[in-house]
């Protein structure tokens, strides 16, 4: 088609459009419950049987819906060269994709998808990955759970990042996940263990079917250098853990001979729970990185598992007497700085103490 006078060439239709006649001026959208995911299309294909579209499609979508997936970028400053598709498991036409961005802005696309399984891969045109400077972006489902998190992390890559080994997400998400003190934690050493949060129905095979239950880790980075899977079961747990039922809940980085975890490099956790040897949906992304020497000061929070006697994370405390809180603990820490602050205020004080717990009484 041309819609310009005195041209000298004719324009493919775009993908989810078609011109069925020579010398066209527009492209036709491609009616509902038909699609076409190729340029240069005279006519469109009738969705499969089960399956639906709307006008324009690119791809049908199964009856019953699909849910919305939500890909956050962060352009660099060369965003021209940036683009994304979503493809299904085992390849295909994309799904949904886009590009023409903005340099040094920050874009939410919208993708909705069926349950199952789909592969992401952002693009750079020139091979530079997003690194002018860095750019990155984060995938997360219709709750806002994530789903991968490359948080500046454009550098990483250069042409594709993607998962490595053509793995994929799947829809929905699972709940399984790492304990909260160990969500985007960065200071890691080798030694130390990384925690899922337990799962009830795991918990409750100990002793009942220990071989066929536990947990899997997914330790990855998303541009597609490094990707690990470890099953810890009750029977096998990792060599160290606690005795009980949370013993398989538990990896040392530094155990891990076989494609060992690498250091000082941003990597995405993903759990999921099995459970008399059905494994649960993975469930939503954290990062975490092992580092090779640990920062003059690591950082931890306040205690947020409810179970906790000394749970202090979104609690009310009263001052002047004999009320605390309490921060996670960190091997070999001698002093611990708490920040506290009236939000909408002037307030701020920082108090260093010589334990893992502040007294909140002070003048």
């Amino acid at each position: 088609y041309n819609p310009v006078t005195a041209a000298t060439e004719c324009l493919a239709c775009p993908a989810g459009e078609y011109s069925a006649q020579t010398g066209s001026i527009v492209c036709l959208l491609c009616e509902a419950n038909t699609y076409n995911p190729v340029e240069a299309a005279t006519s469109c294909l009738a969705c499969p049987n089960g399956e639906t579209s709307g006008v324009g499609a690119v791809a049908c979508t199964p009856v019953g819906g699909c849910e919305d997936v939500f890909l956050e970028l962060t352009t660099d400053g060369s965003a021209s060269e940036t683009s994304w598709e979503v493809i299904p498991d085992g390849g295909g036409p994309a799904l949904c994709s886009g590009s023409g961005y903005a340099d040094n802005d920050q874009v939410t696309e919208t993708c909705c998808l069926p349950d199952g399984c789909y592969r992401l891969r952002v693009l750079d045109s020139f091979g530079d990955g997003m690194s002018n400077p860095g750019g990155g972006y984060v995938l997360r489902d219709v709750n806002g759970k994530r789903i991968i998190d490359n948080t500046d992390g454009g550098a990483g890559f250069t042409s594709v990042s993607a998962l490595a080994n053509d793995q994929v997400f799947c829809l929905p998400l699972g709940t399984d996940q790492v304990i909260g003190a160990h969500c985007d934690r960065t200071d890691f050493l080798p030694t130390d263990f990384l925690i899922a949060s337990e799962n009830a129905a795991v918990s409750a095979e100990f002793g009942v079917n220990d071989a066929n239950s536990g947990y899997q880790f997914w330790l990855f980075d998303p541009n597609g250098t490094y990707s690990r899977r470890v099953f810890f079961s009750h029977a096998n747990p990792m060599v160290g853990s606690p005795p009980g039922a949370q013993a398989a809940a538990h990896l040392r980085f530094g155990n891990l001979i076989t494609n060992p975890v690498p250091l000082d490099l941003m990597l995405n956790v993903r759990i999921r729970g099995r459970v008399n040897g059905t494994y649960n949906a993975f469930g939503p992304t954290c990062r975490v990185m092992v580092v090779s020497s640990l920062p003059a000061c690591p950082t931890t929070q306040l205690v947020d598992d409810l179970n906790n006697p000394n749970h202090s994370c979104g609690v009310d405390r009263t001052f002047g007497g004999s009320d605390k809180v309490v921060a996670y603990p960190l091997a070999g820490a001698n002093q611990y700085r708490f920040r506290f602050e009236q939000i909408g205020d002037n307030f701020v004080r920082n108090i260093t103490s010589p334990t893992n717990a502040r007294l909140l009484n002070w003048v």
